[in-house]
């Protein structure tokens, strides 16, 4: 004890070495696990992003062992990224590099002994891995005259949807998802949303809501349900939720 030869974290550090997982193997088993898990699962559309994240963070890291990801080896990953390009600008923003890290801490936390506690217990330390900071967020936006090209250049029932977008604080999933009964009035109440064509539940608890339209917009989703009694307001040629990909190909 008075080495701290038998203390915790020199027990916990023997155990890591012991065990002998690469980040790859392991994130494999946490990707399945947050996807599955009865506990506050991922949704599709998370799932997908951390997929792509994970393919670039394996063709890196992924046969490192999981006991030598740490400050210093992650310190070379953030540099690393921060020095590729694509067309003579940077290839990730530092927001991008701050979301890749939280997965790559995430997989490594995800190791757990017989009593719940992290195997891996990493003390991360931003400063000594020269993260980028991340400023202020501008989320990108259409002007008034843009919103009224876009709408205007649509065709069918694409005009009624970016106008429904524009004039409401629907995300494009909810509009996906929107049914004929969910449309009252100039009350819309969403319920749920559409991700790659499958229906769900919203982004966040908090994304069951009801949500007031002018009366113009209206009446014209009005003019476009028409006598239909139930069903999708915005469905594909085959009647099913449409998906984001198909209609930025349009």
């Amino acid at each position: 004890m008075e080495f701290g030869v038998n203390s915790e974290e020199v027990f916990r550090e023997a155990e890591a070495s012991n065990l002998a997982i690469s980040f790859q193997e392991e994130s494999a088993v946490w990707l399945e696990s947050v996807q599955s898990r009865k506990r506050k699962p991922i949704k599709p559309r998370t799932a997908e992003a951390w997929k792509s994240h994970l393919k670039y963070i394996n063709g890196k890291i992924g046969q490192m062992q999981l006991a030598d990801v740490n400050n210093r080896t992650m310190r070379e990953f953030v540099a690393e990224m921060a020095s590729e390009t694509k067309d003579r600008n940077p290839r990730f923003s530092p927001k991008s590099i701050e979301n890749y890290l939280a997965v790559i801490k995430s997989v490594v936390a995800s190791v757990l002994n017989d009593k719940g506690e992290p195997v891996y217990s990493v003390k991360w330390n931003h400063n000594f891995m020269d993260l980028p900071v991340v400023e202020e967020q501008n989320a990108p936006s259409f002007t008034a005259a843009e919103i009224e090209t876009i709408i205007y250049s649509a065709n069918g029932q694409d005009k009624i949807l970016y106008a429904l977008l524009a004039g409401s604080e629907l995300r494009i999933g909810e509009a996906f998802a929107l049914q004929v009964e969910d449309v009252r009035d100039t009350v819309i109440h969403v319920k749920r949303s559409a991700w790659e064509g499958d229906l769900g539940s919203p982004k966040t608890a908090a994304g069951r809501r009801e949500v007031d339209i002018h009366s113009s917009l209206a009446s014209a989703l009005a003019d476009h349900i028409g006598s239909r009694k139930s069903g999708l307001v915005f469905p594909s040629t085959r009647g099913t939720p449409q998906r984001k990909s198909n209609l930025l190909r349009m």
